[in-house]
């Protein structure tokens, strides 16, 4: 062993014993024993009471790609990961496309359109009940009746907008198709 200041590894070609091989990488010894049982590769392999002999070198650079390997995601190949993405966005598309065709799922652009044309729908009859309603609140001369007179307008709008079936989309207690 080297002495206080003195470099412990003498070159990556040292065997060491398991002990050793602890001491210099700062590694428990059932962590090393662990290793070694994962593959980690030995030069001499111990008995009773004897230590196994590791090349140091061999040892750090088995830790290293071991350590890279578990930077993969469950341990697959970089072309196993690639399948595996292609295969669930792949199951992803299948299921938006059975929902799309069971009606349980449209496209943003047709729900947009038809908001848009229910509001302009609605946004017509709203503006359309100053002019319908300027001569009876012009001759009602008490704030009740004109309260009365705007509420029931108001009412009859929007029973009207409702039996103009604006909602084209089922409600989600309704069934596709009915």
């Amino acid at each position: 062993m080297a002495s206080g200041g003195q470099n412990k590894i003498q070159g990556p070609g040292r065997i060491c014993t398991t002990a050793e091989v602890g001491e210099i990488l700062g590694l428990s010894y059932t962590s090393i024993q662990n290793d070694i049982v994962r593959g980690a590769p030995i030069r001499e392999r111990g008995g009773k009471g004897l230590p196994h002999r590791i090349a140091i070198g061999e040892f750090v650079r088995w830790q290293i790609a071991e350590a890279a390997a578990r930077e993969v995601p469950g341990n697959l190949l970089p072309y196993e990961v690639a399948r595996t993405k292609k295969m669930n966005a792949d199951a992803a598309v299948a299921v938006m496309e059975m929902e799309e065709k069971r009606g349980e799922l449209v496209e943003v652009s047709a729900v947009v359109a038809e908001v848009t044309e229910q509001y302009a729908a609605v946004k017509a009859h709203l503006l359309a009940l100053p002019s319908k309603l300027a001569h009876r609140l012009a001759a009602e001369g008490t704030r009740e009746g004109t309260l009365q007179i705007l509420e029931a307008a108001i009412i009859d709008t929007l029973s009207e907008l409702s039996s103009e079936n604006l909602a084209v989309l089922p409600s989600p207690d309704q069934e596709p198709g009915r």
